[in-house]
């Protein structure tokens, strides 16, 4: 009861105050959503390469943010073991580069061309990038 009076009476404090906790819920909900979108794109491309196994150095605990080194013995030996019908090699590379404004990180992906391989998905619809800072949201894997 007395929760309930004190409410009443200062209402204006118990308005801002519901406010502000939806402020705080809104804001939790939009920095969540970001970071889902972000993580989900970062692995679609691994998601979208239809490779069943991916195979890395010892110690490489991450496919994206690590660098693991192979040599392309590892490849053959892959290709020989009975069940697998192939083997690719692909290279990944997060380095940074100078730009005229200010530092940038940048993700290289290299892949063997007549295999395909580790290679880019393809684009259903839309449109090859034309000029720099275009975005194409048509992209689809």
């Amino acid at each position: 009861m007395y929760a309930i009076k004190t409410l009443l009476n200062q209402y204006l404090r118990f308005i801002i105050t519901v406010f502000g906790i939806a402020l705080c819920v809104i804001l939790m909900l939009f920095i969540l959503s970001i970071y889902k979108g972000s993580a989900d794109g970062a692995v679609q491309y691994i998601r979208s390469s239809g490779t069943d196994i991916w195979v890395l150095q010892n110690n490489a605990t991450n496919i994206l943010r690590n660098t693991s080194l192979l040599s392309s013995n590892y490849g053959k030996t892959l290709a020989s073991i009975e069940g697998i019908k192939s083997a690719s090699p692909v290279l990944f590379l997060l380095a940074s580069v100078k730009t005229r404004e200010h530092p940038a990180s940048i993700y290289l992906a290299g892949y063997d061309l007549q295999s395909g391989k580790g290679g880019p998905p393809s684009i259903i619809r839309g449109k090859n990038i034309l000029k720099d800072d275009e975005i194409i949201p048509e992209l689809l894997y």
